[in-house]
């Protein structure tokens, strides 16, 4: 059987517009993030509460409601360009609207956040060339669609 994997070559990073409220993009909405090498999507985790009482014949968690979208890491090539310094802009700054494009026309292949960026460093390290990374940590529900 063939694989049902999509590649990772060609994910985008993009800034929505100050305008975007909804929770579907069109890349023409928003600014890329330019020369990504390596783009982590938010790690969604839920909390739980430990149920275990004397009663119990294993360990028993419950669910609490509240989901943390965890946080996005972004690694690339120092340019410059546009895109990179609006979101070292950001830096320490309030929630924006970011979402990510994946290469593929399986649905969902939208990702979509609020998020603070958290972090931002360059980094020059020879012989190598200017690399860049930056954390964004995710402020709400993230939400999975479809491209529009």
């Amino acid at each position: 059987m063939a694989t049902l994997g999509n590649k990772a070559h060609g994910v985008k990073l993009y800034l929505a517009g100050t305008a975007a409220t909804s929770t579907a993009f069109a890349t023409a909405s928003g600014t890329a993030v330019e020369e990504c090498t390596i783009i982590t999507p938010p790690e969604e985790s839920n909390e739980t509460a430990d149920a275990t009482s004397h009663d119990s014949a294993a360990d028993e968690f419950v669910n609490v409601g509240v989901i943390d979208g965890g946080e996005v890491a972004i690694e690339g090539i120092w340019s410059g360009a546009t895109g990179q310094e609006q979101l070292r802009g950001y830096n320490g700054g309030v929630n924006k609207m970011f979402f990510i494009n994946l290469p593929t026309t399986n649905a969902p292949n939208q990702i979509t956040f609020s998020g603070a960026v958290t972090g931002w460093q360059i980094t020059a390290e020879r012989p190598d060339i200017l690399k860049y990374s930056s954390k964004i940590k995710v402020s709400g529900a993230v939400v999975h669609g479809t491209q529009p």
